[in-house]
């Protein structure tokens, strides 16, 4: 629950400051990825999540949510 929290609260926090930010599906289960970020980073830790965040070039369209599906299609309320 934290972890997911956290990635909510960079990803939020990427579209307030007028940043586009998605994770990276997967990546960080190939072990050559997960080896090359920490190489990057100068880490000894493990990758979790590798997360993309980009602002759009001077003079470009500002950066679109992405669409989401209805509420209803996703929960149910049982009483």
């Amino acid at each position: 629950m934290a972890a997911g929290q956290a990635v909510a609260r960079i990803l939020l926090t990427a579209a307030a400051h007028g940043a586009a930010a998605r994770p990276v599906g997967h990546a960080e289960d190939i072990d050559a990825i997960r080896v090359r970020v920490r190489e990057l980073l100068r880490s000894t830790g493990h990758v979790q999540m590798i997360i993309l965040v980009g602002y759009p070039l001077p003079g470009g369209s500002p950066v679109e949510p992405a669409r989401r599906r209805p509420t209803s299609e996703i929960l149910t309320i049982v009483d």
